[in-house]
């Protein structure tokens, strides 16, 4: 399975971003560019531990601003087309931080949009 899009807005440096990696991908910029925020983000969203309201610091916010709504996503594309999009929203929803992540996969020709224990279910990426 291979990564072809990633959409990172308001989350820590990174005001909005787009990235389509290639077969080989690798971030040279010079120090406090966000290259440490993308490489959070899809730890965040794939990893073995994804992010939560709970986990979340203001700090995670774009300019440290709680109202700025973080929106992740990262698109896959793989031989069989199984998982198509893994999909995090977070921000602040009646003075309560809240946190929401979604997956949205193939099972033969079924289209799938599964929005909690998707851990529990899945396992990690």
């Amino acid at each position: 399975m291979k990564i072809k899009h990633i959409h990172i807005e308001n989350f820590r440096s990174l005001k909005s971003v787009d990235i389509y990696p290639g077969n080989l991908c690798v971030f040279v910029e010079e120090n406090n560019a966000g290259k440490d925020g993308i490489l959070q983000t899809l730890n965040s969203v794939s990893g073995e531990t994804w992010s939560s309201a709970k986990s979340l610091r203001e700090t995670d916010f774009f300019g440290n601003d709680m109202d700025n709504l973080i929106l992740i996503s990262l698109d896959f594309k793989d031989e069989n087309e199984t998982v198509r999009r893994i999909f995090f929203k977070a921000g602040l929803e009646d003075n309560k931080l809240k946190a929401e992540l979604k997956m949205n996969y193939w099972s033969s020709t079924k289209e799938h949009h599964v929005n909690k224990e998707i851990r529990k279910q899945f396992g990690t990426l």
